[in-house]
């Protein structure tokens, strides 16, 4: 949960922070009930939005800092984005971050190697999303990414 959770919450319907307190709990998505409203009659949340929330991520000016990611703490906030469909919500969240990139094309992935790039995408690094769509759009399946 962050100080955006709220935002997000209101904007798609959801109970972002009751869902995220019972799993916090123990509980899985499954065991977690069901809101309900007024009447007793089960919540159903309409779809208005699609929030991103998305790290910012400072290796653009650390460049020399390890690109990894783990259980540390390496960024300097998030962003969220709001958007009627996922495409733009996720393309306005990586717009931004202010990185001189447009959407998940890095230019240096363009030339990778396949065998390069199936070593990028084990890496969890905050360049992994622009690897996966790298892989797309050469036509890898799912399966294979």
């Amino acid at each position: 949960m962050s100080h955006s959770s709220a935002l997000a919450s209101k904007a798609t319907g959801y109970p972002i922070a009751r869902v995220a307190v019972k799993i916090a709990l123990g509980m899985s998505l499954g065991e977690i009930p069901q809101a309900v409203d007024r009447t007793g009659r089960i919540f159903e949340p309409k779809p208005r939005y699609v929030v991103v929330k998305i790290p910012r991520f400072p290796f653009d000016k650390f460049y020399f800092a390890d690109r990894i990611l783990g259980t540390q703490m390496k960024t300097t906030g998030e962003l969220m984005a709001i958007d009627k469909e996922l495409p733009g919500a996720l393309l306005k969240a990586i717009r931004s971050l202010d990185l001189k990139i447009d959407g998940l094309k890095i230019p240096s992935l363009h030339n990778y190697s396949p065998i390069a790039l199936r070593e990028k995408l084990h890496k969890r690094d905050d360049e992994r999303l622009s690897a996966i769509a790298e892989a797309l759009r050469r036509g890898w399946s799912v399966g294979d990414i």
